[in-house]
């Protein structure tokens, strides 16, 4: 059973330990880490996610959702610059918002790090692009 099922399943020792099952058949599965890395953040081993969002992003480097996720987990270590940094990243590798539910929290996760770093400016624009894209998966979903 894959890892991603499992984890739907609240089956995280079971996902975790599949996930690593299919990287060590399959190294080269940027998707295996994507998922094994949101597995681990959930559970609250950053560091370990942090090593799974990198390595997806060195396999793939055009992996719009590693970077993202990269954002999310270094936020989470108030490594803000990092994090925003990713973000960007994030943005930059999904220009056309095929993956649009991911640039909402991108966006999310922008205006957040930017409150949290005092620039009020920068944060309100973040927050503006996400209400935008939300109201827009809204109306064409």
């Amino acid at each position: 059973m894959g890892g991603k099922l499992l984890f739907r399943q609240n089956k995280i020792d079971e996902a975790i330990s599949a996930l690593r099952k299919a990287i060590e058949l399959q190294p080269n599965d940027y998707l295996a880490y994507d998922h094994l890395a949101v597995i681990l953040e959930k559970q609250g081993s950053l560091e370990e996610a942090l090593t799974a969002n990198q390595k997806a992003a060195e396999i793939n480097p055009e992996d719009a959702v590693a970077y993202y996720n990269m954002g999310s987990v270094l936020s989470k270590q108030s490594r803000f610059e990092e994090a925003a940094h990713a973000c960007q990243q994030a943005l930059a590798r999904d220009p056309k918002n095929l993956y649009a539910h991911n640039h909402v929290y991108t966006w999310n996760n922008l205006g957040e790090i930017y409150h949290t770093q005092g620039k009020k400016d920068e944060a309100i624009l973040a927050y503006q692009k996400q209400l935008k894209l939300d109201l827009l998966t809204l109306l064409y979903s």
